[in-house]
Order: structure tokens, then sequence, then C-alpha cells
């Protein structure tokens, strides 16, 4: 792994996580709450890669402390990381082709259940990859983890705000979470089951890996 790998690929790939995270912003009005799910898990991808830009930025010997293995691991999540993002960034050129302007006709006209299970899929890889993340440099301590963990439950409650301020939309859905690949040894894996109760456990499993 490049020496400079923290100072160049974690900024740049938060850069690309804020970027998306705006363009979903800009269609999300009137959005399935699946769709409004997806804008609060980028928000917590982008600020956990900022959280560890700050961190390796200010601490010159961060990677050295990482055992190969923790390394290999932190690459990997990086790699399939961005290759989540490449998907989103896809769909959402796809989407843009709608030139329907914004709104309750254009979510309308795209047809949510032609999208809703690839965006499903990317919303639970994005939530896995940002614990896997956390856990890869959790040896850190507890002050970085305490940040990670407060981003997390601000994300959770700005979305489950999200979700009642879409009530009265014309567009629905039913969420379920698509079981992502499955992950290495050490890595977590999102059960098929209530995201909500997921992301509390994945929280409480952060802080027991960290003592």
């Amino acid at each position: 792994m490049p020496s400079n790998l923290g100072v160049v690929e974690i900024p740049a790939l938060a850069k690309v996580t804020g970027d998306l995270y705006n363009q979903c912003q800009i269609i999300a009005k009137h959005a399935p709450t699946g769709f409004q799910k997806l804008v609060t898990k980028l928000r917590l991808l982008q600020g956990t890669l900022n959280t560890f830009a700050d961190d390796v930025n200010s601490n010159a010997s961060f990677f050295e402390k990482m055992d190969n293995d923790r390394k290999q691991t932190f690459e990997r999540t990086l790699g399939t990381c961005l290759a989540t993002l490449q998907r989103l960034k896809e769909i959402l050129a796809r989407l843009k082709g709608f030139e329907t302007g914004y709104g309750k006709v254009f979510w309308q006209k795209i047809k949510w259940a032609t999208q809703r299970t690839q965006i499903e899929d990317i919303r639970s890889r994005i939530m896995v990859q940002t614990c896997n993340l956390s856990l890869c440099i959790s040896y850190i301590g507890n002050a970085l983890l305490a940040r990670i963990e407060k981003a997390m439950v601000l994300a959770m409650e700005e979305g489950e705000q999200v979700v009642i301020s879409t009530e009265s939309s014309p567009v629905r859905d039913t969420d379920s979470v698509v079981s992502p690949i499955s992950p290495a040894q050490g890595v977590v894996e999102l059960p098929a089951n209530n995201e909500e109760e997921c992301e509390i456990d994945i929280i409480q499993e952060v802080r027991a890996r960290i003592r």
C-alpha cells in the first residue's frame, strides 16, 4: 500500500462522495423513502471519510501503526467503496436523462420500481463499507470512535426526519435490505433484516471491538 494512501485517496473519495451527495440532494425532494435513506448513508460516509482524512493529515505515522492484514482490508474496502460510488454515479447519470424537472413528476416519470433494487443494494453496501472503514482503524482510540459514532447517530436521526417529511409523497416503496457480498474475516456484514436495528448493532460492534 502506498504511504500516501490516506493523504491522497481518502480526501479524494470524500470529495466524490460529497459530489454525489449534492447531486442526490437536488432530486431528493418528493423522492421515495428508499432514495431518501440513500442520501442519509452518503452523508454518513462523507463524514466518516472526512474524519479519517483529518486524522491522517495530523498523524504522520497513521498507517505505520497498521499491521499488513489491516492495511489490506482497508485498501480493499476503499476499492469496493469507489466501485459502489461509480455505480451510483452511473445511475444518477441515467436519471438525469429524464428532462422533466424535479419533484413529484420526476419520480413518477422514472418509474421507481425499476430503480429500487439497485438503489437499495447501493445503500446497504455504503452502510457496510462505512462500518468496515471504521473497524479498520479502530485501534486509534476512543476519541476518533466517538466522533464517528456521533456522525452515525446524527445521520440516523436525520434519516428518520426525512422519512417523516416524505410520508405524504405519492411515490412509495416498502423498504428491504439487499444483502451485500460476503465480507472477509473480521469485516462486518449487513444482515437482511431491519436496517435501523442493524445500524444500532453496528455502532455497538464498533464500540466493542475498540475496547
